[in-house]
């Protein structure tokens, strides 16, 4: 049963402002978004030396890398529907028209005479995004990471790594870390001095370590990144970017916020080849410490697992 409010309470509401509660919608969005993205590792430091893990073959993987299309909307990631691929839920998503591509193709053609219409394109157009996974040296190397790699970094990688001079750059045994080297900030980052250590060495030396690394891969799918909203909520989206509310509210501001660029290349040895690109396995050699049959046996299943077989696995 509801009670009468009295004169003085209504005076109170009105006299009350969101600023009392502490609200701040700029920040929450930029939470949400924090939220959306933080699946994602983020390079905090400027230099970091990370080990690409390889593709898994009894997931049907060839590459090293998934790649998926993404919009950026008010700082906002948005998967494109225009793609074919499994969602989290296992479930195999139908390419299918985008709300926010059909916008995007729309400004574009408005974009001949009219220079903030084409810009505007170029933000929520959806970009392609190559995800990997990863360990970080000199951290918890048996904490496995996705990254997003930045564009010209998947360059750089796919364009030595097809050289075939490198050997297998994610082979579990015989592959090489990657130094991940970043100068300046926002569209203006830089990784161009990153580069392939000379060195080859294994995921890790110790078998336990190895065992709990590729456990753990194997339970990181792609497709527990990928979930599609709706058509219907991709037009509501579209329709708060072309008809914003009359009265903004604190910190809104439409299509501020654009998808981080990155502003120069790596350094590239050889000219980059077309996907797909398929790993060639080196022929080095090394040792590891020696393991109980059974251990051992444990780990080269895993290996199996990871397409590896035959001299490629660890024998004693």
């Amino acid at each position: 049963m509801y009670r009468n409010v009295s004169i003085g309470e209504r005076k109170m509401a009105k006299e009350i402002s969101l600023e009392d509660f502490g609200f701040d919608e700029k920040a929450m969005l930029g939470a949400i978004a924090d939220d959306n993205t933080k699946k994602f590792w983020r390079p905090e430091k400027d230099r970091t030396t990370l080990r690409i893990l390889p593709p898994i073959a009894q997931n049907g993987e060839k590459l090293f890398y998934s790649n998926h299309r993404v919009h950026w909307v008010n700082r906002m990631p948005y998967e494109c529907l225009n793609q074919t691929t499994l969602d989290k839920d296992g479930n195999l998503h139908q390419a299918e028209p985008c709300p926010i591509c059909k916008l995007a193709k729309t400004l574009y053609k408005m974009g001949d005479s009219d220079p903030e219409s084409l810009e505007l394109a170029k933000q929520i157009s959806a970009k392609s995004k190559a995800v990997v996974r990863i360990i970080l040296r000199g951290e918890d190397e048996s904490k496995v990471y996705f990254y997003e790699l930045p564009y010209k970094v998947h360059q750089y990688l796919i364009s030595n790594i097809s050289s075939g001079e490198w050997g297998s750059v994610v082979h579990p045994i015989k592959g090489r870390d990657f130094t991940l080297q970043r100068s300046g900030k926002g569209m203006f980052t830089d990784y161009s001095s990153s580069s392939l250590s000379p060195n080859i060495t294994p995921i890790s030396k110790d078998k336990e370590s190895m065992l709990l690394i590729l456990k753990e891969a194997m339970g990181k799918t792609y497709n527990s990144l990928i979930t599609f909203q709706t058509p219907d909520a991709l037009k509501a989206v579209v329709n708060e970017m072309v008809n914003p509310p009359k009265t903004p509210t604190s910190g809104y501001k439409p299509m501020q916020h654009s998808a981080p660029k990155q502003a120069h290349a790596p350094k590239q040895t050889h000219a980059p080849k077309a996907d797909p690109v398929e790993e060639m396995m080196g022929d080095e050699e090394f040792e590891l410490p020696e393991v109980e049959d059974d251990e051992n046996s444990e780990l080269n299943k895993l290996l199996g697992d990871f397409g590896i077989s035959g001299d490629d696995q660890i024998s004693f």
